[in-house]
């Protein structure tokens, strides 16, 4: 079965036959490519205006600092969440057995630490 069905592939795999393909993405990327570079070569013999073009609208900090979508009320926000975290870790938070654990010397916490005698 599985020699009957290689047989079968091969001669159409082998067929050489070139048949056009007017509508195939290959041909029309070709053609494409053919009409861009011809509009190029005109575009290269004109000088550019610099006034007219989008290089004079440019302003430097559009690169330093480009524009972001993020609202103006964002960094008080951000501003405001970062401080009453901090309060309530540094203030209000109560200890725990991982502070206790962090306040012992560490020849206690990790055994093995001293050297041998």
């Amino acid at each position: 079965m599985l020699r009957r069905s290689i047989t079968l592939i091969r001669p159409l795999a082998s067929s050489k036959t070139s048949v056009p393909r007017p509508f195939s993405t290959t041909n029309r990327l070709l053609k494409d490519d053919k009409k861009k570079n011809e509009d190029e070569d005109e575009i290269d013999n004109e000088p550019y205006e610099y006034s007219t073009s989008d290089a004079a609208k440019w302003k430097a900090e559009y690169t330093n600092h480009p524009k972001t979508d993020a609202p103006d009320i964002q960094g008080p926000i951000v501003a405001v969440s970062l401080s009453v975290f901090m309060l309530y870790f540094a203030l209000i938070r109560e200890e725990n057995d991982i502070d206790e654990r962090l306040y012992q010397p560490l020849e206690v916490t990790l055994t093995g630490l001293q050297k041998p005698e």
